[in-house]
Order: C-alpha cells, then structure tokens, then sequence
C-alpha cells in the first residue's frame, strides 16, 4: 500500500453531531479507521498536522436543483458547477430533487415533496395534499413541503405589477412572511390530521419559526438557533420537533438565521439574484 493511500490527521478539534474533542484521525483508502488521541502509525504514512484546526465530516446539503427547468427558467448551477461550488464550502453530499415527467417515476423513492406555492406551475391544492399524505402514510415514505401561500403570492406578486414594482425588491414584497406562517400551520394542521410525520423544507421567517397549534398556546418550534432541551430532540442542531405526537421537521436556510430583506432593494441586479432567496426574516430572534 503507498503511502498517499494512508493519512494520518493530527490533533485537530474533531466535530460531529455528538460532541468535540481533540484527537487524531487515521484513514486509509478514503476510509476513516481510527479516531482517538496519540495515534502511533508507521513511517509510510502521510502525515497533516490540524492543530489549531477544526476537523469535522463533509456537509451534506440535503435540498439543490441542479439543472432544473422551472417556468421558463433554468436553475444557473448545472450539476458540475453546483458540486463545485458545494465541495469548495466543504459539502461533500447533496441531494437533488427530481421533477417527475408524465408522472414517471422509479422505485425505492422514500420521500416525496409537495408545492403550496407557485400557482399555475407546481401547485397543489388542499385536497391534493391531503391525499398526498395519505398516500407518503401508506408506503411509508416521509412527505415534504414548500410552504407558502401560492394564491397569496400571486396576488401580491400582481398587486407589485399594478403598482410598476418590477425590480427583485418585488420578490419580498409579495410574499410577507404571514405567508409562509400561514402556509406552514395549514401543512402542520393537516399532518396531524392524516397522522404522518412531516417535513418542511426551507423555512425561512418567524412566521414559519413559531407556529401555534390550535390556539391553544402550544408552540411547534420549527427553527431554533440554540438548544431547547425541553421543546425539541435534537442532533448536531438538527430542528425536529415532536409535540402532542407530532413529529415535524424544518428545514431552516442559514441565510434566514442571519440576514434581512435589504439586499433586495441594491440596485446591482447580479447583488439582488444572489438573496432572492434571502430571508424574510423580521422581528427579535432567540
């Protein structure tokens, strides 16, 4: 075996889900063999002092579109740049979603994602939902949703046409983050109703963030930026969420934790196309 197929990483701050520490790690053949302190190895091994240095697994992004057409468009990253672009952040794994073609689709598919927005392209209505549920339920398969009021929105976005509101500050100002809270409680509603865990893909306000179950002043936390021991169960910050037998999953876009609407309104349209999908995210945060 040469000694590029053997890697010793030492003293590095190893993180993962569970816990950090400082320790060496030992790979052989891109496989990880041994994690602990003081590792001894012979002298044919290559040796990358991390001192100083996090080490921790590759991300894995679990939402891209990569290369997919959508009303007219296409996404700009194609599936080499997109992978490009994630494993120069340290993603090393992604999942893409598949938009079926005349309803094909392939066996061993476990989770299926529904749209309550974009009217007129990819979106369902309660009754599609509802049925959609029933079905995730009955082959055991963990429904998603993209949780926005699509008649909402279109309305809005055609209230910012009238108004002569074409610039990407139009995109936050037609979908108010009421939009995606409402859109969000509906989903979570009907989950509970069907009995089905459910999973909603990037949740970005506080709208979507508390959502109250019932009126009954349960809160459902669906994102949170630091450890709620009595509210949720959660690994390596993962936002799961089981309350009154529910088990709902958000899934927050990092931008919505830390940013704003501002960049919206910068009149380099190249600045604006890259935080469209900014957060919408207003108000005090926890």
């Amino acid at each position: 075996m040469s000694s590029s197929s053997k890697l010793l990483i030492k003293g590095g701050t190893l993180v993962n889900a569970h816990n950090q520490e400082v320790a060496d790690v030992y790979v052989e053949d891109g496989i990880i063999l041994a994690v602990g302190p003081n590792i001894k190895v012979d002298e044919d091994v290559t040796l990358l002092d991390a001192t100083g240095k996090y080490v921790m697994p590759g991300g894995i992004d679990p939402h891209t579109h990569l290369a997919m057409g959508f009303m007219g468009t296409e996404t700009i990253d194609d599936f080499f740049s997109g992978q490009a672009s994630a494993l120069a952040g340290g993603t090393t794994m992604h999942i893409d979603f598949v938009i079926p073609v005349n309803g094909s689709l392939v066996a061993g598919i476990n989770s299926f994602k529904f749209f309550m927005a974009f009217k007129g392209s990819l979106m369902i209505s309660d009754e599609l939902l509802l049925q959609g549920f029933k079905r995730c339920k009955s082959l055991g398969a963990l429904p998603m949703v993209h949780a926005e009021n699509g008649g909402a929105v279109f309305e809005g976005q055609s209230r910012m046409i009238d108004l002569g509101i074409t610039g990407s500050e139009g995109h936050a100002l037609s979908r108010p983050p009421v939009l995606e809270g409402e859109a969000t409680a509906r989903a979570i509603h009907l989950e509970k109703f069907v009995n089905t865990p459910l999973y909603v893909v990037h949740a970005m306000s506080i709208d979507a963030r508390v959502v109250r179950n019932g009126g009954k002043g349960k809160e459902i936390f669906l994102i949170e930026n630091s450890y709620w021991k009595e509210k949720t169960t959660c690994s390596n910050r993962l936002w799961i969420t089981v309350l009154l037998g529910q088990k709902v999953v958000g899934e927050p876009v990092v931008s919505g934790l830390v940013l704003n609407n501002s960049g919206l309104w910068d009149p380099r349209l190249r600045h604006c196309s890259k935080v469209c999908q900014e957060s919408s995210y207003q108000g005090s945060r926890t």
